[in-house]
């Protein structure tokens, strides 16, 4: 599943720079794999499904 995810994402242009893309990966990973998520965290798998459904979400202000 994870890899399956990393390939949609690389699809999507959500590994940018290229260079930050194996810390990136890493990250990911540890968060799919560990319960209970900081607010960061949820900030970020907000990101990445914003990446895949092809738009970037904004917070209300």
């Amino acid at each position: 599943m994870i890899s399956q995810l990393e390939a949609m994402l690389e699809g999507s242009g959500y590994y940018f720079p290229p260079a930050r893309a194996p810390t990136t990966r890493r990250t990911l990973r540890t968060l799919l794999t560990k319960p209970g998520w900081t607010s960061q965290e949820v900030r970020t798998m907000r990101g990445v499904l914003s990446a895949l459904a092809g738009r970037k979400l904004y917070r209300d202000r």
